[in-house]
């Protein structure tokens, strides 16, 4: 008798431990069943729509009345908090009347994610002009210097910069001490220039983007950066048909197998930010002692 009681309060014991353990679990339970936003009284209200299936955070357990007031809303409602996304503007205006302030809070986030956008924009440009920058040192250097010297002429482009960085300075452009005996070069800088003329194209934006990066290439290539500006740029339109092509189509009938082929091409004026060096030999460079 005394071993079945025993094993009576053991048993009793751990359903006890077992029940406190799921409580919580059970409470969770509760709420997903009862606080499912769909009660008679809810429904009149319209508060139908349950932030948390739509990622408001929630903390279990919770009492459902609190759920139910703090969880089941309308649909504006959630739309006016961020959690449901609208349907149409006419819903996203009804919602921004509910809630004003939402509206505005929008559009502070998306200004500053505009100017998180435009800040690290910036960061790539200036980076790449100054790899481009350094690039066009080193090549500098190494015409100077001969194709066979390439890792010297680094080595000094990145002495003189570290140097100039130690005085506090920005990182000199100055070109090195002559040696006696090479070729004295005279060099010059001025800004570059010219005209370009995109490629035919179908659509007139592909024309003006296909301008943009031949003048980019063409600053990058010439100066080491790639920035430029750039007067009206200025679009035509042309029949790439064969039949339009020929010197005597006016002449003839257009071929029923070659109809009009309308392709755009533009052209502009532009100006690279970084000016050009252009060196030319004079002669060799004499000892102080001649």
């Amino acid at each position: 008798m005394r071993k079945a009681l025993s094993r009576a309060s053991a048993r009793n014991g751990a359903w006890l431990a077992l029940a406190l353990l799921m409580a919580p679990c059970l409470a969770q339970a509760q709420i997903s069943i009862d606080a499912s936003c769909f009660t008679s009284s809810l429904r009149a209200e319209g508060r139908t729509v349950d932030l948390v299936r739509h990622g408001a955070p929630v903390s279990y357990p919770i009492p459902t009345e609190e759920y139910n007031a703090r969880y089941c809303v309308t649909r504006e409602k959630c739309v006016a908090l961020g959690y449901c996304k609208p349907a149409s503007p006419a819903e996203q205006a009804a919602a921004d009347k509910l809630n004003p302030g939402a509206a505005a809070e929008r559009a502070r986030l998306e200004r500053e994610r505009r100017q998180k956008e435009a800040q690290a924009e910036r960061q790539r440009q200036a980076a790449e002009a100054e790899r481009n920058r350094k690039a066009a040192e080193v090549a500098r250097e190494t015409r100077r210097l001969g194709s066979h010297r390439e890792a010297e002429a680094r080595r000094l482009v990145e002495m003189r910069e570290a140097a100039a960085k130690a005085r506090g300075g920005p990182a000199s452009r100055a070109r090195p001490p002559e040696i006696a005996g090479e070729p004295r070069k005279v060099c010059t800088s001025a800004p570059l220039r010219t005209t370009l003329t995109s490629r035919f194209k179908v659509a007139e934006g592909d024309a003006r983007a296909d301008l943009a990066r031949d003048a980019a290439s063409l600053c990058r290539n010439s100066t080491g950066d790639a920035a430029y500006s750039t007067e009206a740029v200025s679009c035509v339109r042309e029949d790439r048909s064969a039949w339009a092509q020929m010197p005597v189509a006016q002449l003839a009938k257009r071929p029923a197998n070659d109809p009009p082929r309308v392709e755009f091409k533009c052209s502009a004026p532009i100006v690279c930010t970084a000016p050009k060096e252009t060196c030319k030999t004079v002669g060799t460079v004499h000892s102080s002692g001649q």
